[in-house]
């Protein structure tokens, strides 16, 4: 009966044995799974930060091209402020020259019949 109960603790011992080998091979695989899958996220970061990091740069240049067009903006719009401005002497100018010309058409006419009545007069 020894004998059994050795031969039985010796098939316990090996199947635990067993089991814990069994057990430690899931562990490893399970851990190179992991360990493959934290390079694959890893590469993926890199990539993400890759990305992120030529946006960013892709923002700037933007961030300095509206400066630049806003800028250009101003001027055009201090320009647009400056050709107003000489739109508006000029057009008081034509309108001064036009009034003056109203006059002169009026002192012409007059003139004219001036001329009229004297000519009808030496006549």
């Amino acid at each position: 009966m020894a004998d059994r109960t050795l031969d039985m603790l010796f098939d316990t011992v090996r199947d635990l044995a067993t089991a814990v080998y069994n057990l430690r091979q899931e562990v490893n695989a399970g851990f190179q799974r992991m360990q493959g899958e934290l390079e694959n996220v890893n590469g993926e970061l890199a990539q993400v930060k890759e990305d992120l990091a030529q946006v960013k740069g892709e923002l700037t240049q933007v961030k300095r091209e509206v400066a630049q067009l806003k800028e250009e903006f101003q001027e055009m719009r201090s320009e647009l402020r400056q050709v107003n401005e000489r739109l508006d002497r000029i057009e008081k100018r034509l309108a001064k020259l036009e009034g003056e010309s109203n006059h002169t058409k009026i002192r012409l006419f007059d003139v004219e019949r001036e001329v009229e009545e004297i000519k009808r007069l030496h006549l």
